[in-house]
């Protein structure tokens, strides 16, 4: 079976690709640099939220509380 590599030029192009693959159950894997790069983006965004735990607890900055965050929704 041939493969085919498609690169979109921005998110809603990737966005429309993957719901066409979905709806057309066309077997898809995406490419291992891309689950890399998500892979690292989670991490990086955990990182961020653990090192403000961190200045929290020495008192570096000072955390909203969930109704402070929910009001600005």
């Amino acid at each position: 079976m041939e493969s085919i590599t498609i690169k979109p030029r921005n998110d809603s192009e990737k966005q429309f690709v993957m719901e066409f693959i979905k709806r057309t159950k066309l077997r898809s894997s995406l490419d291992q640099t891309q689950k890399a790069r998500k892979k690292q983006e989670i991490l990086d965004g955990i990182s961020r939220s653990v090192e403000q735990i961190n200045q929290h607890l020495r008192g570096e900055i000072e955390l909203k509380t969930l109704e402070e965050f929910l009001d600005e929704l």
